[in-house]
């Protein structure tokens, strides 16, 4: 039996969905940028990834504010706006002593929390993410990715078609229809927008909590 969605309220009143499932010690999973908590259940690589995990911790998922079934009604979104959404989640799950998995664009948002709040903390994965947006693309390669959203909101599946193939060529057919469900097009270039402009460089200098790095080989997320 699935357990249902639950909503936790930031300190400035938005409303995060997030599921929690497994037993043993807490590990919270910051995934971002496009998220739903409740069609990635029904993915079969995040279930097989899950799975084992559950085995052995207490596993929180959560969509970011403007995703999936949290408030989409977002008019900017900066990372201590995301930061916020982490710490309302952990809040609501009492998830002290916890690890925290940071994936892909999740992982700026972990560091940061790890950062602020260490002590909330056992462990940091930070696993195929990036420290400095920038250096994710030259000028000329984040233009045009961002020009792909300016024709979204006539042809959104084109988009999001397009947008899944750059960052996964062979799960375009299950991801794109996924996306297209969870985030607005507004919402994807402003969150895009964001991971280029993000420089977590000085925070990840500083953590004091066991960190372990993960990056795959051969990625088409974060290069």
């Amino acid at each position: 039996m699935l357990v249902p969605t639950q909503f936790a309220t930031t300190r400035d009143g938005v409303t995060i969905a997030y599921c929690s499932e497994g037993e043993g010690p807490p590990l919270v999973f910051a995934r971002g940028w496009i998220t739903h908590v409740e069609l990635l259940r029904g993915d079969p690589k995040l279930a097989g990834f899950f799975a084992p995990l559950k085995e052995h911790f207490r596993v929180t998922w959560f969509d970011n504010r403007g995703n999936g079934l949290s408030d989409r009604t977002v008019t900017d979104v900066g990372l201590d706006e995301l930061v916020l959404d982490l710490e309302a989640v952990v809040d609501a799950v009492d998830a002290e002593d916890m690890v925290l998995w940071g994936s892909c664009f999740g992982g700026p948002i972990a560091a940061t929390y790890a950062h602020r709040h260490p002590e909330n903390v056992s462990r940091l994965i930070l696993d195929g993410t990036f420290a400095r947006g920038e250096e994710m693309s030259t000028a000329e390669g984040r233009a045009s990715f961002l020009a792909l959203f300016d024709t979204a909101d006539a042809v959104p599946d084109a988009t999001f078609a397009a947008l899944s193939y750059l960052t996964g060529p062979e799960t375009v057919q299950a991801h794109a229809p996924r996306a297209k469900s969870s985030i607005s097009p507004t919402v994807a270039r402003m969150l895009y927008t964001l991971a280029y402009d993000i420089d977590v460089s000085d925070v990840m200098s500083q953590l004091d909590v066991p960190t372990l790095v993960l990056h795959r080989r051969n990625t088409r997320a974060i290069a």
